[in-house]
């Protein structure tokens, strides 16, 4: 059985934040955009070990077509996301103390 992947409420801000830049830019690529988030977050639910780990326990699943990432931890009992970021972005901007 597969794990859900349970967002913060900070990664899930950074989720919306892109989204909007996305669809100002041009009426359906926030939607897009999503897509390609649900197509990672498929892929982390279905093998959260796939992706490499960057620091400590965090792992990183890149987004197919847009250049964002989502940060996540893979806990025995849970998948926590605890950031979706450009990855022009330095991941100190997360901090793993907080992860949920």
């Amino acid at each position: 059985m597969n794990q859900r992947l349970v967002f913060r409420a900070s990664a899930l801000s950074d989720i919306d934040h892109a989204y909007r830049l996305y669809e100002d830019q041009q009426p359906g690529l926030g939607a897009s955009f999503m897509a390609a988030v649900e197509q990672a977050i498929a892929r982390i639910e279905q093998n959260p070990q796939q992706h490499a780990r960057i620091r400590g326990l965090v792992r990183r699943a890149i987004l197919q077509r847009f250049p964002y990432s989502i940060f996540y931890i893979s806990h025995h009992d849970r998948l926590s996301a605890i950031a979706v970021m450009h990855q022009a972005r330095h991941p100190s901007r997360w901090r793993i103390g907080k992860a949920g």
